[in-house]
């Protein structure tokens, strides 16, 4: 993926936790081809004659759905992605006590408000808990992304050989390459709505049906980075 400065960065295709629930269809993804060659067992003087008989087939309708584990920001423990779960106890919405003792105590619990950035030390306020060395934030009104080199903690989910990265690398997602609220429409500058302009294509969103924001804790909230602040009015959805 190229960032807003062009600067290459790697990721991998599925995302982590990623599983297939349901997959129908052909093996295969392209068209195939099966050629049949006939060809005269005696030729006349110039030779046998042969001709190519081509069978084309296109690979039949795919189906595939597809669910991951989701992660809310500074913590290791997965979500489960469903409010319903087979086994075991889930809390959606654990209330403003986020908290580095609570969440360890705690990793069947998604915590909501924003003590994840005010209030220290109680709260999250940190910006490191991904990247040891990262001492930067950014806002709508001051861009700090940076290309400081991750230093992997405890806390990120990666697996051994691969780590969060740079908040650098999220700045193609905007005309400018800073932090943006605007989500369609003349004036705002984050790729929406699945066009395709010069720097690259726009992120198609699908809208959750109904006002949501970090007071909820709904589950649909597990990790976000843009928008930073997320106190949406009804019209003003949060799209997932």
């Amino acid at each position: 993926m190229l960032n807003h400065n062009f600067q290459r960065y790697y990721f991998t295709k599925q995302t982590l936790g990623q599983v297939y629930r349901k997959w129908e269809g052909a093996p295969y993804e392209r068209p195939r081809v099966v050629r049949l060659k006939v060809e005269q067992t005696i030729g006349d003087g110039s030779g046998k004659r042969y001709a190519y008989i081509d069978t084309r087939q296109k690979p039949t309708r795919s189906v595939k759905e597809i669910i991951s584990t989701l992660y809310q920001f500074g913590r290791k423990d997965a979500m489960p992605g469903i409010e319903e779960i087979a086994d075991g106890t889930y809390i959606p919405n654990g209330g403003n006590n986020v908290s580095f003792k609570n969440c360890i105590q705690h990793p069947d619990t998604y915590y909501s408000g924003n003590k994840w950035h005010i209030n220290p030390p109680e709260g999250f306020a940190y910006m490191n808990l991904w990247s040891m060395d990262n001492i930067k934030r950014s806002t709508y009104e001051e861009v700090d992304c940076t290309e400081t080199v991750v230093v992997k903690t405890i806390y990120d989910p990666c697996p051994v050989g691969y780590h969060l990265p740079t908040s650098n690398a999220f700045t193609g997602f905007s005309l400018t390459g800073r932090n943006t609220q605007g989500v369609v429409g003349p004036t705002y500058t984050l790729f929406s709505n699945g066009k395709w302009e010069a720097p690259g294509w726009y992120f198609h969103t699908i809208p959750y049906p109904g006002p949501v924001d970090i007071e909820q804790g709904r589950i649909i909230i597990y990790f976000y980075c843009c928008p930073i602040n997320v106190k949406k009015s009804r019209k003003d959805r949060l799209n997932r």
